[in-house]
């Protein structure tokens, strides 16, 4: 787990991001969970996240409720 890998580190400092700042890793999550392997390897943007991208790319902010 990553809590036993941060005792090799001096300092680290712990913070939520929502979901809504980091819909990328959002909408890969979500598509994971509905997948029947394990892992899943991309060698380009899956359709589904191309407009993701391109918000994030764009400094599109996303607000929440």
């Amino acid at each position: 787990a990553i809590k036993d890998d941060a005792k090799y580190f001096e300092k680290i400092k712990w913070s939520h991001i929502y979901r809504e700042a980091n819909s990328c890793a959002d909408l890969l999550a979500n598509h994971g969970h509905s997948l029947d392997v394990g892992v899943q390897v991309y060698n380009n943007a899956p359709a589904f996240l191309v407009l993701a991208l391109i918000a994030d790319w764009s400094a599109v902010h996303f607000s929440r409720g």
